[in-house]
């Protein structure tokens, strides 16, 4: 048996536990801190970009997040047993909407009668260019 000391309790414990015991604390400790440093580097790595570039990042995502959608839509749409996650439930229907044809209506009431009710509005846009060499 390895060497051992007796303890206050007069529990018999071994140095080899304690290192054990020493060195699960500390792995744990640095996996952990090494979580929150990528973390924070992630943050930074985000945080530092131009907003014209990040805004160019978000919109490529929400492009992926779209397709996505559309391929869970269809998959959905196709497989009618398959409808019921652990969270949510699909519930498919139908839905009808009426849509004013404003060409067919202008070429039947005439254009000026129809300008005479047609609004504008105006709202800033915000377009990106990819710079050259990027």
């Amino acid at each position: 048996m390895l060497f051992t000391r007796e303890t206050e309790n007069t529990q018999t414990v071994s140095p080899v536990n304690n290192r054990v015991q020493f060195l699960s604390f500390f792995l744990i400790f640095l996996s952990s801190s090494l979580l929150v440093i990528g973390i924070i580097l992630w943050e930074d790595a985000v945080s530092n970009r131009h907003p014209v570039d990040r805004l160019a990042d978000v919109r490529s995502e929400i492009k992926q997040l779209e397709a996505e959608e559309e391929q869970l839509r269809a998959y959905l749409l196709e497989h009618p047993q398959d409808r019921t996650g652990q969270e949510y439930t699909a519930i498919v229907g139908s839905q009808s909407r009426k849509r004013v044809d404003l060409k067919a209506l202008a070429d039947d009431i005439g254009a000026s009668v129809l300008a005479r009710f047609t609004s504008f509005r105006s709202m800033m846009v915000v377009r990106l260019r990819e710079l050259s060499g990027s």
